[in-house]
């Protein structure tokens, strides 16, 4: 790629995740989250964007200038996009189980904890579907507290519409993680709602 098409491409994503206010998860947080799973089965399941320390996620004008033209491509940081199957309705991965694939995967990669990466239930808005009123089946009513609000909504929207912006762009490194693990008999004892997800990857949109 010549010099001009690098620097636009990285002004183009750049402009998207700013604004469409994308979080940029750090790979520490994940192999902490999978390293505390182990004794902690209340941390196997990685929490929505909001739920996430300040100083482990990047989003908006913080994102400015983290990559320059003068960088080499990806920036000092690398930048990860996931591509994988959500494992349930309500979460993708609710056992863990692609959490600990996707750090060993990292450590393959030799990503560093300040490497970041777009892992679309951390990085996007999302609703809150463990919240009571959902696993009672209520219909939630706009403004619900478990619901994106409207702002959340128009960004998540616009987000998901123009996903090939960074699955494209010459400065992500794209990781597939295609497997689709049986969690019938592991969510038996999980305690929620859970709707298993069998189709396949390649079958997904």
């Amino acid at each position: 790629m010549r010099e001009e098409e690098r620097v636009r491409d990285r002004k183009t994503l750049e402009d998207f995740l700013v604004r469409n206010d994308i979080a940029l998860i750090k790979v520490g947080f994940f192999k902490e989250r999978y390293h505390k799973s182990k004794e902690d089965d209340s941390k196997r399941m990685l929490p929505r964007r909001n739920d996430i320390p300040l100083h482990q996620r990047l989003h908006g004008t913080r994102l400015r200038g983290l990559w320059t033209d003068a960088s080499p491509p990806g920036g000092s940081r690398q930048l990860f996009a996931v591509s994988h199957a959500w494992l349930s309705v309500e979460h993708p991965d609710p056992t863990g189980l692609r959490l600990g694939a996707l750090v060993e995967d990292l450590s393959w990669m030799k990503a560093t904890d300040e490497d970041l990466i777009f892992f679309d239930y951390c990085s996007l808005f999302q609703n809150d579907h463990f919240h009571p009123d959902y696993e009672e089946g209520v219909p939630l009513p706009p403004g619900h507290e478990a619901l994106r609000t409207e702002t959340e909504e128009a960004l998540f929207q616009t987000a998901k519409r123009y996903m090939d912006v960074i699955f494209a762009s010459s400065m992500v490194k794209v990781l597939v993680m295609p497997e689709i693990y049986d969690i019938q008999k592991i969510m038996q004892s999980h305690g929620k709602l859970i709707r298993p997800l069998k189709q396949r990857y390649i079958e997904r949109g």
